[in-house]
């Protein structure tokens, strides 16, 4: 629900554009984009997410918000199987290959609703697709495909429509990026290395019925030449015992003039269809097939409410190619050819094939999302998806990090260039995590670009659960302590690893002392197995209960049925688990710095603290000996998260930040 935001910052930016402000937020690691675009929503803010080609569980809107029944593969959640109690996903949040994704904003931004509604239904038929390949790879059987979504993908295809337009970096900015660094992967050994040259855009399509002759002449000529191959060549350049004078002939024609060898003809033969398949193409023209489909209707008023939506989506679907076919490349093709020289000598230090994985996945995969960042006031950009702006010659732009800039930017390989190249050109840089403020330093990153941000979080759904469920209460007996973290310790290598064995040493040495508890442990993780060993080992196998995996409001109805929440003890940074305990009023145990959260938040939270195993015992001892908690952490705590971590202070955080994005804007067109 939207509301009226008191915001100043808002406010001030609303009356200057005379709307409220758009922001596109680009990727949803741990669902951090949904969240934020959530509550920015909350408070007036027009804000969209693009998630494309991810489908993890945890990445989903469906995970945070809806009360889903059913279980879920969490790679690959198949939400057609799954009963989401009449939960829709909004349509600001847009999942699926990033080409269909980007023509779908593209037609939403226009308010080319009829088109926006056939692009939803199309990229929800491909989300299922993506499910359906993956069960069948599984060997199990896919889900059928609804009607209507696969109506919706096939005359989103008959549009041309289903993807955005070919916007990849022209050869000749390629080449000329190639030249700059070793000979080999972008052009031939030998070749003179030097600057760039007469860049040109590639063609594009004509508009108009002029153009539609010609593209249907074209590809009409192409299927008859295709298909008169098929019949006296191809089979004799397939088998030299069927060869003939004709086959004979034309490919060494190919072998002289393309400087190609016989394998790679036949590869290009294999990778184009057959003349028939393109003239049959021809024939099966959209409208044609459409008629069809609106013919099978129901009765008449379904068929006339049919041809009403297809006219409309055709005329709509017109528009956004005219205006796909007009996105100017040429300064593109200039600018990346121009910000990859400018970082020469640090791309020139990477491995030979991480260098050419970097050049051609930005220049054909990154280019496509050319136009799409003026379509919005502000780009907010999550992880390494900063470099989007870079490579495509948006140079203002602010970056999101989750904990990226820990480790990414100081590897020689392809996440290190990308992740150096989007936090250094950001305008401005969200930082999240208190640890890494050290590695935004190592960085050299202009303090007065990086801003302390909390991580997007809700606290007034926590607060409607909680009072929803009031009666949720430890139960009575010994101590709860409950530990939803994955089971994640053995290998301490990375910002995955949670120190679990700390908790277990420290569970066994208060034991031995006679204290009676239970802890609660989620079997979730590579490490299940080790943890379990080690448990054993230590003789406290039966004070541990081992509980399946959980959605979202199971876990937080035990956090409100535990003692105690134990989290991670590896690394300083609060996670989800941590906000969402203090949030319900429970105490946590987890390692935390004071000083890293005073300078990030400006006070530390009251949270049982604790990196060693010495430590985290004490603080079990303090559990157990009130489980009633007197000493009220779980309530200061809560109190904490309303001050400083409240979805009230982070937009009014990120609204600030935006404001002042925007002056610096305008005064450098005035400039």
């Amino acid at each position: 629900m939207t509301e009226a935001s008191d915001n100043i910052d808002l406010q001030a930016i609303q009356a200057r554009l005379g709307r409220p402000l758009r922001v596109l937020h680009i990727g949803n690691i741990a669902n951090n984009a949904y969240n934020n675009a959530r509550i920015q929503r909350q408070h007036g803010i027009e804000a969209d997410v693009l998630s494309y080609d991810y489908y993890h569980v945890m990445s989903t809107p469906e995970w945070e918000d809806a009360q889903f029944e059913g279980e879920i593969d969490p790679d690959v959640p198949n939400w057609w199987e799954t009963s989401l109690r009449g939960w829709r996903r909004p349509d600001w949040f847009v999942q699926g290959p990033a080409s269909g994704c980007l023509q779908y904003l593209r037609a939403k931004h226009f308010g080319y609703r009829r088109l926006q509604k056939l692009l939803w239904l199309s990229l929800e038929a491909r989300c299922l697709g993506y499910v359906r390949y993956m069960a069948a790879a599984k060997g199990n059987a896919p889900h059928p495909m609804p009607l209507r979504l696969g109506v919706a993908l096939k005359a989103a295809e008959g549009f041309g429509v289903a993807n955005g337009p070919e916007l990849r970096v022209s050869d000749a900015a390629t080449a000329a990026v190639g030249k700059m660094f070793l000979a080999g992967a972008f052009a031939e050994p030998g070749e003179a290395l030097g600057p760039s040259t007469g860049l040109s855009p590639p063609p594009q399509p004509s508009s108009g019925i002029g153009g539609a002759i010609v593209r249907k002449a074209s590809l009409f000529c192409k299927g008859v030449y295709r298909t008169l191959l098929d019949a006296f060549v191809i089979r004799g350049v397939r088998n030299p015992a069927k060869e003939t004078w004709l086959s004979a002939l034309w490919l060494r024609r190919r072998l002289a003039n393309d400087g190609v060898s016989r394998a790679d003809v036949l590869a290009e033969i294999d990778r184009n269809p057959t003349g028939m398949v393109q003239l049959r193409s021809l024939a099966s023209d959209v409208a044609v097939r459409f008629e069809q489909l609106v013919r099978q209707g129901r009765n008449k008023a379904s068929r006339a409410l049919s041809k009403v939506f297809y006219r409309a989506c055709a005329r709509e679907a017109r528009k956004l190619s005219v205006y796909n076919s007009m996105i100017d490349v040429m300064e593109r093709d200039a600018s990346f050819v121009r910000v990859l020289g400018a970082a020469k000598e640090d791309i020139a230090r990477l491995p030979a094939e991480e260098r050419k994985k970097f050049i051609e996945y930005y220049s054909v995969f990154g280019a496509q999302f050319l136009d799409i960042f003026d379509l919005y006031d502000i780009i907010q950009t999550y992880a390494t998806d900063g470099c989007l702006c870079v490579v495509n010659g948006h140079e203002r732009f602010i970056s999101y990090e989750h904990g990226t800039i820990r480790e990414l930017p100081f590897g020689n390989d392809f996440y290190g260039i990308v992740t150096r190249l989007a936090y250094h050109a950001s305008t401005y840089v969200f930082v999240t995590n208190t640890d890494v403020l050290p590695s935004a330093k190592r960085m050299k990153l202009d303090p007065s670009r990086v801003v302390c941000l909390p991580h997007a979080f809700d606290d007034r759904k926590l607060a409607r659960f909680r009072i929803d469920n009031s009666a949720l209460k430890p139960p009575d007996g010994p101590p709860v302590i409950f530990s939803p973290t994955r089971q994640h310790w053995k290998d301490r290598s990375g910002s995955w690893t949670k120190g679990n064995d700390i908790l277990f040493r420290a569970a066994a040495q208060i034991a031995a002392d006679g204290c009676d508890f239970r802890l609660h442990l989620v079997e979730w993780g590579k490490e299940v197995d080790d943890s379990k060993a080690l448990i054993a080992e230590l003789g406290i196998a039966d004070k541990v209960v081992w509980l399946p995996t959980m959605k979202k409001r199971e876990l937080w109805s035990q956090y409100c049925t535990a003692h105690a929440v134990a989290d991670q003890f590896a690394m300083p940074p609060l996670s989800g688990v941590g906000f969402e305990t203090m949030a319900l009023g429970r105490r946590l145990l987890t390692f935390i710095d004071d000083d890293q959260f005073t300078h990030f938040f400006g006070s530390p939270p009251p949270c049982l603290s604790a990196s060693s195993v010495e430590q985290c015992a004490a603080q079990l001892r303090r559990v157990v000996a009130d489980p009633d908690d007197a000493e009220g952490i779980g309530a200061a705590a809560k109190s904490w998260m309303q001050e400083y971590h409240s979805a009230k202070r982070i937009v009014g955080i990120q609204a600030a930040t935006y404001r002042r994005f925007l002056d610096a804007n305008e005064a450098g067109k005035q400039g």
